[in-house]
């Protein structure tokens, strides 16, 4: 059967595999697989590579896809950076999709006229695997083993599946030395008790599990690992669960960091993280002390705040992108300990730009009214997470408690339930295509940002017969300052070149060869300088601004 029934039947098969495809999560395998065909059929546009392996063997893939062969400023886009995320894999796999569009008309043609675009979907995939495998566990972590509990043994108290449900949620034990109750009005709901006001907790709150290594704990050591934001130098918390040994010490961390500091021309880093800034600013610093000696203590403390011309750039960057995206019940960025967004702008030296990749919305009533501002006092976590998946169609991730019989808790109440594993963090499947919707526009809106080099000739002087005078401004038309202020400090963040290109029978009279800008501002900001050059009349000079890190440009001059 060839007619064209046959043919429409396939058409409509292969429209139905890609909307399932959109529609669903994949796995590091299928993942890798779609990222391979992307490259394969688009061999012109993108460029895959593996830059390393997690602890557990699996491919950490990065995707260049870039149009045409001169040097251009580039973007990173991380996503999965908390590893039990994997709707910021998914996001980023559809911006690829996105720029590989084959309508040179379209917006992604365009962007990659301007940048290259380095997308890195998974950055944790061992604990992304978790979302795919049984039972189902909420896990942060790398494969990487850790002597957690520092016994002299490692992943030798993991969590256990007590009732059978393919599942690891949580685990109430009934004690006097508590500190949660049930909440009166939701009898599922479990909370702090509040002992400022005379509540007494009544039980203590578990993974589940069992004390598998007899030392008293539940859970204390259980497989891997390393939580790769935690893993960071910048603000890296020693001995912190999930930190790892020492700084960098995942291979994961290790990886991308060698991967950024191997092209200078990353000039933003976008990633999926906890640790946001777009709807609220990172913390900036102080306005420096009057004092000598206070200046002096100052700069011998770490950095850890942003610099005011900074916070500025990054603040307004987070207002055009946060009117983008039209959340409700932005949950409080936190604040990292070992982070790769902040490490990205105070140890990489660049614009880091972050936002969680998707969280429970705010929860509303019949009438459209957000609950939390009605409720008093005002929801826990568990609540609203509870009534927005009810709201939604999936009451079934709202598990009830079961009572189990417990070998380590002989004659004593415990109790199985609370959200399903990732409901809480991760949207459901079908909500896919709308959430690409939403971010596609905002990751094409990030080369706008990146500055915009340009010279402008202010005046080409004959001071005597064969003599002249050139001078010049490089300004910066674009919206962000040329470099961070931390990046102009560092001494692998390349400065801001503006060569002379002299032909046969020009000499250099005044002037160097070519100077080294450290940062030019945004908005027009501007450098003078200016040479004298011996040359025959009617000769051409070429000066150009160039740094990896923005967009470049060259003015050639006709001395006359």
């Amino acid at each position: 059967m060839t007619g064209p029934i046959f043919k429409i039947a396939i058409l409509f098969i292969t429209i139905s595999n890609l909307q399932l495809a959109a529609q669903s999560y994949h796995d590091h395998a299928e993942l890798g697989k779609r990222m391979k065909q992307l490259a394969s059929k688009h061999p012109d546009l993108v460029e895959l590579q593996s830059i390393g392996e997690s602890a557990a063997g699996r491919e950490l893939w990065v995707a260049k896809i870039n149009s045409g062969d001169h040097p251009k400023p580039a973007i990173l886009l991380v996503g999965n950076v908390d590893g039990r995320t994997v709707v910021g894999s998914k996001i980023c796999l559809a911006f690829i999709e996105h720029l590989v569009k084959d309508d040179a008309k379209t917006t992604p043609a365009s962007l990659l006229k301007q940048v290259s675009c380095y997308v890195i979907p998974s950055i944790n995939p061992d604990a992304a695997e978790s979302f795919f495998q049984t039972p189902l566990v909420e896990s942060a972590f790398n494969a990487c083993p850790v002597d957690e509990d520092n016994d002299g043994r490692v992943d030798e108290d993991g969590v256990d599946d007590l009732n059978g449900d393919g599942m690891i949620t949580r685990m109430c034990v009934r004690d006097p030395a508590g500190d949660w109750i049930f909440d009166s009005s939701d009898s599922a709901s479990l909370r702090p008790a509040k002992k400022t006001k005379g509540e007494k907790g009544e039980y203590l709150l578990y993974s589940e599990g069992l004390d598998n290594d007899k030392d008293g704990n539940i859970n204390e050591d259980g497989t891997g690992g390393v939580n790769i934001n935690r893993n960071f130098a910048f603000r890296y918390a020693p001995f912190s669960t999930g930190a790892g040994p020492y700084p960098m010490s995942a291979a994961e961390s290790k990886a991308l960091a060698a991967f950024c500091f191997q092209h200078p021309e990353i000039a933003l880093v976008f990633s999926f993280s906890p640790n946001h800034n777009i709807f609220k600013p990172w913390p900036h610093a102080e306005k420096a002390p009057s004092s000598s000696k206070k200046r002096e203590r100052r700069r011998q403390k770490p950095i850890e705040k942003v610099p005011e011309p900074d916070h500025t750039a990054l603040a307004a960057m987070g207002e055009i992108l946060g009117k983008m995206l039209p959340m409700t019940g932005i949950p409080a960025s936190k604040s990292g300990n070992g982070a790769l967004s902040e490490w990205a702008y105070f140890h990489y030296g660049r614009w880091s730009l972050s936002t969680p990749a998707w969280f429970v919305p705010s929860v509303t009533d019949s009438s459209n009214e957000k609950i939390e501002r009605k409720q008093k006092p005002p929801l826990t976590e568990y609540q609203r997470i509870s009534a927005w998946l009810k709201q939604n169609g999936q009451p079934q991730a709202v598990l009830n408690w079961q009572e189990i019989e417990h070998p380590d808790f002989p004659g004593r109440q415990v109790m199985i339930g609370g959200i399903k594993p990732f409901a809480g963090i991760n949207p459901p499947a079908d909500s896919l295509p709308s959430l690409f919707k939403r971010y596609i526009p905002v990751l094409s809106r990030l080369p706008d940002f990146i500055s915009k080099l340009h010279i402008y000739n202010d005046g080409v002087k004959a001071l005597y017969a064969g003599v002249y005078r050139v001078s010049v401004r490089v300004v910066n038309n674009g919206f962000l300052p040329t470099h961070t202020v931390l990046g102009s400090r560092m001494k692998w963040t390349r400065k801001i070149k503006l060569a002379l290109a002299l032909s046969s029978g020009q000499s250099v009279i005044e002037g160097r060869p070519f100077y080294l800008i450290d940062r030019i501002d945004a908005y027009g900001s501007s450098r003078e300088l200016s040479w004298i050059i011996k040359s025959a009349k009617g000769k051409r000079v070429t000066l150009t601004a160039s740094n990896p890190m923005v967009f470049s440009t060259s003015l050639v001059l006709e001395l006359k």
